[in-house]
C-alpha cells in the first residue's frame, strides 16, 4: 500500500528503519476497532484513523491496517489459496520472498518442469496429520536483464498463465505494486526478544555475498558486519511489505517472528 503514508510509516518503524524506536510491544501498534465497525469479522477503516481489527476467518489471522487487509496463513498452500480468490475476482497477485532461499534454478532452462524438490522452495507442511509439499521456483528470466516476465507477464509466458507461479525477490519488484502480495517471511530476517536479528545461513543474496561471508566470521551479533547485514535485509522486507495496494497476505517460516506480528498488529 505504497500510497498510505500512515502504512509506510508503520513499515519502517515497525521494521526499525525508521528514527523512532522499534515496535517492540503491542501498544506500539495499530489499535483494535470494535463494535459496529465490524462486518463479518473485518473492519473498513477512517482513512484518518491508523487502527486495526482482527479476526479469526477459516483459522486465518486477518487484521485491517490503514486499511489493507493484513491475513497470516498457517502454511504456503494456504496463503496461495487466498490469492487465486483474489485472482479469481479480478485483482492483481504475485508471491514475494527475500533473500531466504537458493536459487538453485539459476540457468535451468525449463524450471517449471522440473520435479518440486529441485524446485527453489519446496516447503513441506501438514494438513489434518497428512504431511504435504509446496514448491515454487524464483522469477524466471529468459533474458538476465529482463524482469518482465514476473511483473508484467508477456503472452505466452508461464507467468501470464498463472501469476503464482514463480516468487518474486525484492530487487524485481521495486517499483511495482500489486493488489495482493502473498509474502513468504523466511528465516533469514527473526524477531528474538526485542529486536531483529539476521540469520546469516538464510541468506543467500548474491549482491551481498562478500557481506555475508564477513558476517558469518562474526563472533558477535552486534558486529559491523552483522549490522551491515541486517540493514540489508530489514530494507529487503520494506520493498516487499510495501508492495501491496489491497491485501498482504504472510506465511512466517519462524515460530517467534510470527508471534511478534501478530502482536504487532494486535491479532493476540
Amino acid at each position: 500500500m505504497r500510497g498510505s503514508k500512515e502504512y509506510t510509516d508503520w513499515v519502517e518503524t515497525f521494521l526499525g528503519l525508521s528514527p523512532q524506536e522499534p515496535n517492540t510491544s503491542a501498544q506500539n501498534g495499530p489499535s483494535i476497532v470494535t463494535g459496529s465497525e465490524a462486518y463479518q469479522g473485518t473492519a473498513f477503516l477512517a482513512a484518518e484513523a491508523p487502527q486495526a481489527e482482527y479476526s479469526d476467518r477459516d483459522g486465518q489471522k486477518v487484521s485491517r491496517l490503514f486499511p489493507l487487509e493484513i491475513r497470516l496463513f498457517g502454511d504456503p498452500a494456504q496463503l496461495e489459496t487466498g490469492l487465486r480468490e483474489q485472482i479469481a475476482k479480478g485483482n492483481t497477485a504475485r508471491l514475494l520472498a527475500s533473500y531466504g532461499r537458493k536459487w538453485r534454478t539459476k540457468g535451468v532452462p525449463l524450471p517449471h518442469s522440473i520435479p518440486g524438490h529441485l524446485k527453489d522452495f519446496d516447503e513441506p507442511y501438514t494438513v489434518d496429520g497428512k504431511a504435504h509439499r509446496w514448491s515454487k521456483i524464483w522469477n524466471f528470466l529468459p533474458n538476465p536483464s529482463d524482469y518482465t516476465h514476473f511483473v508484467q507477464a508477456p503472452l505466452g509466458s508461464k507467468m501470464f498463465e498463472d501469476p503464482l507461479s514463480e516468487v518474486g525477490c525484492p530487487y524485481v519488484v521495486r517499483g511495482f505494486d500489486f493488489d495482493y502480495v502473498g509474502l513468504l517471511w523466511l528465516s533469514d530476517l527473526k524477531w528474538r526478544r526485542d529486536r531483529w536479528a539476521v540469520d546469516t545461513e538464510h541468506v543467500f543474496e548474491s549482491g551481498v555475498k562478500r557481506l555475508t561471508s564477513a558476517a558469518r566470521k562474526e563472533a558477535e551479533q552486534d558486529g559491523p558486519a552483522h549490522l551491515a547485514l541486517l540493514r540489508a535485509t530489514q530494507e529487503a522486507y520494506r520493498i516487499l511489505l510495501t508492495r501491496p495496494l489491497k491485501g498482504l497476505y504472510i506465511w512466517c517460516e519462524d515460530p517467534e517472528t510470527k508471534l511478534h506480528l501478530e502482536s504487532s498488529l494486535k491479532m493476540t
